[in-house]
């Protein structure tokens, strides 16, 4: 028997969950490691986190690169030499680094060889030549500290990457839209720190041909809604999913559709559930907790999978309204 979507995602969950087992020891009380612990801790299979470090020689980078656990935090860390970032690029899974609050060019271009998740929520700033080196950077950016993005350091960032998560931005002007949306190759931009949007932003966004999360939005226009049910279809996905049966992979990394995060939402008008409707992948609204008939009746001709996770009222014609649609996901199903 197929798994539902549910059941998937709660195996995918679960995986996460394992990957973060913590290490047996209190490894964030270390404010100091040798080479030996360094190599011992290495071989914990979870996360390990080494937060209380606040300096690390090149020596015990290269054992703790070496961690298979799939998740490293040193965000303890205020600086680093390059030598010390060439190693911990090595590092194969999660590494956080977010105590980091300067990212010289040459400390920049030496970490962004490192392939997967790299957190560097520290960074306030980020210069055009800074941006530049982690733009050659491949899987997921997290740069949430940033609360402003030049023009120029956003078109550096908007190359190929995995993922790029700038929660710390409230507000995009067009033209910054724009810049971080003409991307071909990465799967998410995280956008959650803005809460109110223009047509014209929604229309540049609308570029964004993949995983869009626009969770801060509480309310949307009909303007708005119309502009991002026109997201372009991604040209292709990839997602590391060791681990999984091949039917949880094939779920994790099915892509052919654009995806539109939005569950932030608190209500929704009828309009803006009609163009919503429209747009040609999935749609999330785990925000909602109550849809009037006539807004689940125009949500249920959606083709894509929605989800509805959020919903405490629902009346009979609402609930027999979003059965009718077999890809909408709902606690009353």
């Amino acid at each position: 028997m197929k798994k539902s979507s549910d059941e998937l995602a709660a195996e995918i969950q679960g995986y996460w969950n394992y990957l973060w087992r913590p290490h047996p020891e209190n490894t964030d009380a270390c404010t100091e490691i040798t080479i030996s612990q360094a190599r011992t801790y290495a071989q914990h299979d979870g996360s390990l986190s080494l937060n209380s470090l606040r300096t690390i020689t090149a020596d015990v980078s290269q054992e703790l690169a070496a961690h298979v656990g799939g998740v490293l935090s040193l965000s303890g860390l205020r600086e680093i030499s390059p030598d010390v970032a060439s190693v911990l690029a090595r590092y194969q899974g999660h590494l956080y680094l977010d105590g980091l609050e300067v990212l010289t060019p040459d400390v920049a271009a030496a970490i962004s060889l490192h392939q997967g998740w790299l957190y560097l929520r520290g960074l306030t700033a980020i210069t055009q030549q800074t941006a530049e080196s982690l733009a050659t950077h491949r899987g997921g950016l997290c740069l949430d500290g940033l609360t402003s993005l030049s023009l120029d350091a956003a078109r550096s960032l908007a190359k190929p990457i995995g993922r790029l998560s700038l929660r710390g931005l409230s507000a995009l002007t067009p033209e910054l839209a724009e810049a971080i949306s003409r991307r071909d190759h990465y799967h998410e931009l995280f956008l959650d720190g803005v809460t109110d949007m223009s047509q014209a932003v929604a229309s540049r966004l609308s570029l964004f041909a993949s995983e869009l999360s626009l969770n801060g939005l509480a309310s949307i226009s009909v303007e708005v809604a119309e502009a991002l049910s026109q997201q372009l279809p991604p040209r292709r996905y990839t997602d590391d999913a060791a681990g999984l049966s091949a039917e949880a992979r094939e779920f994790l990394t099915e892509s052919e559709c654009p995806k539109l995060w939005l569950d932030g939402l608190v209500d929704l008008p009828l309009d803006a559930a009609i163009c919503l409707a429209k747009h040609r992948g999935w749609i999330s609204l785990n925000g909602l907790a109550e849809i009037k008939k006539d807004v689940a009746e125009a949500l249920a001709s959606h083709r894509g999978l929605l989800f509805l996770r959020g919903l405490k009222k629902l009346c009979a014609d609402s609930a027999i309204a979003l059965r009718q649609s077999p890809n909408t996901a709902f606690p009353q199903r």
